[in-house]
């Protein structure tokens, strides 16, 4: 319960406990937390979502899902998928890239980036099939950060030193299959069968970008890891609604 707690506070703005004690391995063992912190994201934004589509359109109530991810999670991982694209898409040598991604300055490509994102995020919402609607939005958060857990266990650290490093020190392959056991459970029962196959799609695609990103930098940091977090939510929208308006409808 503790570390459930300590991954609350880290990943979002609901601060719970403000005085809560925390040792580098309790924090670190937290990650095991993530998805279900996830799983209370998305449903803060089907509420919203919900209450929004009492009065107002379905892009203004994309733009209200949105903006409530951001400030639910105070742009933590934006942040992350920022720094990362403007290290990775400056075309510099790894070393660099490293440099680039700590600078807490953000440059036009980072920039670019986050528009992209965003605007993708707004269509994608609007274009969401109304039967599966509610289901999309509580899982997008809860698969987003499994992929974080994912790349933390599974690849190595780029850093000497870094925050996203006590969470590598304390993640291990048997920690990935419990939350991965657990995380397929979940979806299976609240995602339909008829887009099983959009989920497929984008662990596959989460794990492309993965393995590219670790490819250039020899593993992967803080910042990389919000960006596997953010693409792969991006990837989650786009594969269930091309599944479902290519093989279902």
């Amino acid at each position: 319960m503790k570390e459930f707690i300590i991954a609350m506070q880290f990943l979002t703005r609901l601060n719970i406990f403000k005085n809560q004690e925390v040792t580098e391995e309790t924090f670190g063992r937290s990650l095991s937390y993530f998805p279900l912190v996830g799983f209370i994201i998305g449903g803060i934004m089907l509420l919203v979502a919900y209450l929004s589509a009492f009065c107002f359109n379905p892009y203004t109530t994309a733009v209200f899902i949105v903006i409530t991810e951001i400030l639910v999670t105070g742009g933590l991982h934006l942040d992350g998928y920022m720094d990362t694209c403007d290290g990775i898409f400056s075309g510099r040598p790894r070393d660099r890239i490293l440099e680039i991604m700590k600078d807490s300055r953000v440059g036009s490509m980072g920039v670019a980036a986050l528009f992209v994102m965003l605007f993708l995020k707004i269509a994608f919402f609007t274009e969401l099939p109304l039967r599966e609607y509610w289901s999309i939005i509580l899982l997008m958060p809860f698969v987003g950060r499994w992929a974080m857990v994912y790349v933390v266990t599974c690849y190595p650290y780029a850093r000497p030193q870094g925050l996203g490093g006590i969470f590598h020190k304390q993640g291990n392959k048997k920690l990935f299959f419990i939350v991965s056991l657990y995380s397929l459970v979940i979806i299976l029962l609240l995602l339909p069968y008829k887009l099983w196959i959009a989920l497929l799609l984008t662990i596959l695609s989460s794990r492309v970008v993965a393995k590219k990103i670790s490819k250039i930098l020899q593993g992967h940091t803080g910042d990389t890891y919000g960006a596997v977090c953010e693409t792969t939510e991006i990837f989650f929208l786009f594969w269930c609604i091309v599944v479902y308006k290519l093989l279902i409808v």
